[in-house]
Parts: C-alpha cells; sequence; structure tokens
C-alpha cells in the first residue's frame, strides 16, 4: 500500500519551528490510499520546500503497515497492546519502530516473512484523550 498523504504529513509533524523545510519525495506514483493532493494547502501554509522524482521499473520489494489495533477503550493508567500488521512480499530482517505523538513508544528488531506479519508492543495510557501512533 502505497498513501503518499500520510507519508507527507507524518514527515511535516516532524520539522521544528524555526527552520528550514524540505521534503524529497521519491514515487512511482502509485498512490492507492489517502490523496496527496489534500497536503498541498499544508505543504504551501508551512512554505515547504517540496521535491518530487517520479522513479520508473518494475516492482520489486515491498513491506508495508496494513494496520494498527489498539483498544476502543482505555482507562487512565491502563497498561494496553498494540497490535502492528506489516505485509510484504519477501523475507527481511528489520527494525520496527513505534511512535506516539513524537514519542517513541518502543523498538523491536524483527524477521519479516513473506505474506502477513503480526507484532504486538505495549503502551501505558498516562493521560485522558486521544492518541495517534505512527510506525517506521
Amino acid at each position: 500500500a502505497t498513501n503518499i498523504q500520510e507519508a507527507v504529513e507524518s514527515a511535516l509533524a516532524l520539522f521544528e519551528r524555526g527552520v528550514s523545510k524540505r521534503i524529497v519525495l521519491l514515487t512511482d506514483g502509485e498512490e492507492n490510499q489517502g490523496d496527496i493532493l489534500k497536503s498541498i494547502p499544508l505543504i504551501n501554509e508551512q512554505k515547504i520546500d517540496f521535491k518530487v522524482y517520479k522513479i520508473t521499473g518494475e516492482n520489486g520489494d515491498e513491506i508495508y503497515v496494513d494496520n494498527v489495533k489498539v483498544p476502543d477503550n482505555i482507562s487512565v493508567g491502563e497498561e494496553f497492546s498494540v497490535s502492528i500488521d506489516i505485509k510484504s512480499n519477501y523475507a527481511t530482517k528489520a527494525k520496527l519502530t513505534l511512535f506516539s505523538g513524537r514519542n517513541k513508544v518502543g523498538e523491536q528488531q524483527v524477521q519479516i516473512q513473506k505474506g502477513k506479519n503480526s507484532f504486538v508492543f505495549k503502551d501505558k495510557q498516562s493521560s485522558g484523550g486521544f492518541k495517534g501512533y505512527r510506525v517506521l
């Protein structure tokens, strides 16, 4: 799966204030989730130097995050599992890192098998409200 919109918006969230900002996107243009056009106002508003380079060729090795699952209801102070599904068309080793906002929740060295792979991280709900997750 290719979600260029999510990738660009994740990159935007990592920039610190008061610094020059540049995003270089290497893509085959085959976005099949999200809509990069929705990110253009954010790119313009933040005066991002945004470069896109189209790459061509045969589809090669691909690994992507297919799903991130958390319980629907979590109480403050409760420890819970964050389940991550990864899909791949080849076997390899990788480092899987889970973030909540800008905070690293955990990191695992993993063996990715061809097909669907599932991994679990533990987190704790330290305060009320919404928590968003990002996997790299």
